[in-house]
């Protein structure tokens, strides 16, 4: 059984500059173990904070929970994804999700498909576009909602064949068939994950 620590707080020390110095304690600590709040709270951008922890750890995987596939482009966090898996030397998983929290994306200016369906398709296409971006040394790639051309990515992750994919989510219909498809585990599913179907 693997055990993981999900930092669902930044409020450890009064201070917000310290905030990294709080989870990069926590990670050491998570590390040297064994395993690894509100809307107002302070949070650190979370693909800074693994670049960061991937500097200052030397065992622990790396994840996101769920980074939600309207917040970045999918090529560039392909990119982002493989240089923390090479600062890590390979213990990263790329955990993805279709987005839920609405307030969130318009708050960044981000635009919300109202429509879950819309984004679990982004979620796919953005998943199969990453792939093909650690796997292929150029990428074309021309989706409904995303595109590269003859696109490089160098260097390419540490891992052989590629980091581990984790997708976000539970839905039955849409999500756990992207799990099966295109994932290599699961976070958030209430079924095991099954590559059969």
């Amino acid at each position: 059984m693997k055990f993981g620590i999900h930092n669902s707080s930044w409020l450890d020390r009064p201070d917000p500059a310290d905030a990294f110095e709080a989870v990069k304690a926590k990670a050491q600590w998570a590390e040297d173990h064994g395993f690894v709040g509100a809307p107002d709270e302070p949070v650190l951008e979370g693909w800074t904070v693994l670049a960061g922890l991937a500097a200052v750890t030397g065992r622990i995987r790396l994840a996101t929970l769920a980074t939600a596939v309207g917040y970045r482009n999918p090529a560039h966090l392909a990119k982002i994804a493989a240089s923390v898996d090479v600062i890590s030397r390979g213990r990263l998983t790329l955990g993805i999700g279709a987005g839920f929290f609405e307030d969130e994306y318009k708050q960044y200016g981000w635009e919300f498909p109202p429509q879950p369906a819309t984004r679990i398709r982004q979620m796919e296409e953005a998943v199969q576009l990453i792939l093909k971006m650690w796997t292929e040394p150029r990428t074309t790639f021309h989706g409904r909602y995303f595109h590269v051309e003859d696109a490089i990515l160098k260097p390419k992750p540490v891992q052989k064949p590629r980091p581990p994919m984790m997708i976000a989510g539970g839905g039955e219909q849409m999500t756990l068939r992207a799990v099966a498809r295109l994932a290599d585990a699961c976070s958030g599913c209430t079924r095991p994950l099954d590559h059969s179907t």
